[in-house]
């Protein structure tokens, strides 16, 4: 898997295999604000298998249960991953900034926080 950033000033590549099961639609307010709109498709990676070219700018959110640093690029803003305290030793890209062949195999395997939906967001495979 590779992707990176709207300019090109921040790449990734992930090596291995990703597991399946961590591809999932989040629908957060995090991910909301981040992404700007209702939810975020994501994949997660194990951490220690990014290489990257680059560096992120991180943004660290304080939450009661956890803490999330979600990353974009500084020059043209796109939102690249998160990670959270609570899964340590992942890194959670959003499907968007993968290569476009990279994410033809991609398809959300759960949904994360249903409940934060708003009304407006209706996702065709629902």
């Amino acid at each position: 898997m590779k992707g990176g950033c709207l300019c090109g000033g921040i790449r990734y590549e992930v090596s291995g295999e990703v597991d399946p099961q961590m591809q999932f639609t989040c629908h957060c307010r995090d991910c909301q604000q981040v992404t700007g709109t209702g939810h975020a498709r994501s994949m997660g990676a194990m951490s220690d298998a990014i290489a990257w070219t680059g560096k992120p700018k991180v943004y660290q959110i304080q939450h009661d249960a956890s803490v999330v640093d979600t990353a974009f690029c500084a020059d043209c803003g796109s939102p690249l991953y998160k990670a959270t305290s609570n899964l340590p030793g992942f890194t959670f890209f959003h499907v968007g900034s993968l290569d476009p062949e990279c994410s033809t195999e991609w398809q959300s395997k759960q949904v994360a926080y249903a409940e934060s939906r708003p009304g407006w967001d209706v996702l065709e495979w629902e």
